[in-house]
């Protein structure tokens, strides 16, 4: 194809795609000042845990993660190093695994020695 149909048709793409977007979405943007909506269930290690209890609050950073994510694992360690530098300045941290069998749930916060809870959403 030549330059001068290929660089309208991306164009036209683009536009079609962004156009797609209602603008109202709040994936990845921080709910400030904003209570915390309910979230609790039991965590890896077979506890109740209430999110908002336990911010009690304090700042709270949420992050997903799977022990098959190697996204995560690379994320991981900068996560606990946070979360431990952070703590006396009033920033919780929490989990949430996804899709892992239990053991591997554990297995992964003993190699990392994750200092914060993860709710287990097998």
């Amino acid at each position: 194809m030549s330059r001068r149909i290929v660089l309208p048709l991306l164009l036209l793409s683009l536009a079609v795609l962004t156009s797609c977007s209602d603008g109202d979405s709040v994936l990845g943007v921080a709910q400030v000042d904003q209570p915390l909506p309910s979230l609790s269930g039991e965590t890896v290690d077979s506890e109740h845990l209430d999110a908002a209890a336990y911010a009690d609050g304090n700042v709270l950073v949420i992050n997903v993660w799977a022990n098959w994510c190697d996204p995560c694992r690379r994320e991981q360690p900068m996560l606990v190093d946070l979360a431990d530098r952070y703590h006396d300045d009033g920033v919780r941290f929490l989990g949430i695994n996804y899709q892992d069998d239990r053991d591997a749930a554990r297995g992964w916060i003993r190699e990392f020695e994750v200092p914060y809870p993860s709710l287990f959403d097998p």
